[in-house]
């Protein structure tokens, strides 16, 4: 099923953003690549669900707990961002 055009738009909009707080939030060990694969508004558009990966793999649980500790941040930050009534709630999920 193909999503409309405003939701590709959204989600596009939200990825490039949440690209840009990364790489100013998360702090980078060197030799670490972090990569923002893919994001989803929820139906509702309240909350986003982003996907992270991770090399190398035994990096993946400290960025996964970072990213955790920032998710609050990160609503904070696309708060000022969008022009909406309502904040959106982030979540990040890193990729196996």
């Amino acid at each position: 099923m193909k999503k409309p055009h405003h939701v590709e738009r959204f989600s596009s909009f939200i990825k490039d953003e949440l690209a840009l707080f990364l790489r100013e939030e998360l702090a980078y060990k060197e030799g670490m690549l972090i990569s923002l694969m893919r994001v989803e508004p929820a139906p509702s558009e309240g909350s986003i669900y982003a996907w992270v990966s991770v090399w190398p793999d035994g990096e993946r649980d400290w960025v996964a707990k970072r990213l955790r500790l920032l998710e609050n941040k990160a609503k904070a930050y696309l708060a000022g961002r969008l022009n909406r009534k309502y904040a959106v709630a982030v979540h990040f999920h890193v990729i196996e």
